[in-house]
């Protein structure tokens, strides 16, 4: 890829109302869990791919905050319930 693909590539992402973020976002996730399950492997070798599976779990069910703070519900999710 050339870095003027890699400049519009870029510049797609930031563009109002466009999918590219959207698409972005969803990658990133994908390879943060993916980059989860290989650290869960390394760290628990001798683990079944069950065992991994019940770790990954855990760890999503009970990892912190990124920025802990109070909960709020959106303004409009009580009128939506």
């Amino acid at each position: 890829m050339s870095q003027k693909d890699r400049e519009v590539s870029a510049a797609s992402i930031l563009e109002p109302g466009g999918s590219a973020g959207l698409r972005a976002a969803l990658e990133a996730l994908e390879l943060g869990c993916a980059m989860l399950l290989e650290q869960l492997r390394r760290e628990h070798p001798e683990a079944t791919e069950e065992e991994l599976q019940a770790l990954y779990l855990k760890h999503l069910a009970e990892r912190p905050l990124d920025a802990p703070a109070e909960r709020h519900p959106f303004p409009d999710a009580e009128a939506h319930a």
